[in-house]
């Protein structure tokens, strides 16, 4: 009998250490990245997020459970629902007014989704950016934002506690 239960035990036990490591493997981890680039000679802001193609669709589909992403099942409406998105979910503010934004377009580059967007400030000294992107979706969700300004460079992490900051464009 107790070389029954070593023998069981031999070969369960690799299996249990596998299902383990491939539960481990499969976690995951909840991030986008957001590149604000100030021309000041132009008064824009050129923004540029890159969003997993997972993570967009099922935040897509809460409007259109059909959609479907690279290939898009839709490309004219996956335009308006990620513009539509991005109008709700990455604000920036200037004296409690929505700067509106122009949605440039996107692309799909290997697991990511690229959007471009242009921010019009002209005469602001300091912006809020507030990013809520997936946050709808998942309590983990950390946005990364790079603002750049000339050779200058700032990084600032946003998640669901702590959803905006403040950037300081005239020094």
């Amino acid at each position: 009998m107790r070389k029954m239960i070593f023998k069981l035990i031999r070969i369960l036990l690799p299996i249990v250490v596998l299902i383990l490591f491939l539960g481990a493997a499969t976690h995951k981890f909840y991030v986008s990245t957001t590149v604000v680039n100030y021309k000041e000679a132009t008064g824009v802001l050129q923004v540029t997020s890159q969003l997993f193609i997972e993570d967009l669709e099922l935040a897509l589909k809460l409007s259109n459970p059909k959609l479907r992403l690279f290939p898009d099942s839709d490309s004219l409406q996956v335009h308006a629902l990620l513009e539509n998105y991005l109008k709700h979910h990455l604000l920036f503010k200037m004296e409690d007014s929505i700067l509106p934004h122009t949605f440039l377009g996107r692309k799909y580059k290997n697991d990511l989704v690229v959007c471009y967007l242009e921010v019009p400030i002209h005469t602001a000294e300091r912006v809020v950016l507030e990013n809520r992107i997936f946050f709808d979706l998942y309590e983990e969700q950390k946005n990364i934002i790079h603002f750049k300004k000339g050779s200058k460079r700032k990084s600032f992490m946003l998640h669901l506690e702590s959803p905006m900051i403040e950037i300081l464009l005239k020094d």
